[in-house]
């Protein structure tokens, strides 16, 4: 797993256990490292679905998703609606202002 071994990397530079880092991590920022990876790659994802005309495909692809509908699952989980439905919303909110 990409993020594994990116979080060793880390306590590896740091010189303490993958264990000790995420608890610390997650004592100082209330969030898990991979919770808090997670939420940034749908925070970014929400933000390219408004900000970009970029396709969901090549957004879960970008933010390191090996299949769209994993990426599908995952922001509907977190966001409550589908990517597509996400983006459709916000462009009608925007062209109604």
């Amino acid at each position: 797993m990409m993020q594994s071994a990116f979080f060793k990397e880390i306590a590896d530079a740091l010189h303490v256990s993958t264990y000790y880092m995420a608890h610390v991590f997650k004592d100082m920022s209330g969030y898990s490292p991979m919770s808090y990876l997670q939420k940034r790659r749908i925070g970014e994802a929400q933000t390219q679905l408004i900000h970009t005309d970029r396709s969901i495909s090549e957004i879960a692809f970008s933010l390191g998703y090996d299949a769209q509908s994993h990426f599908n699952q995952q922001f509907s989980r977190h966001v409550g609606m589908a990517p597509g439905e996400f983006r459709r919303q916000y462009v009608v909110r925007e062209q109604g202002k």
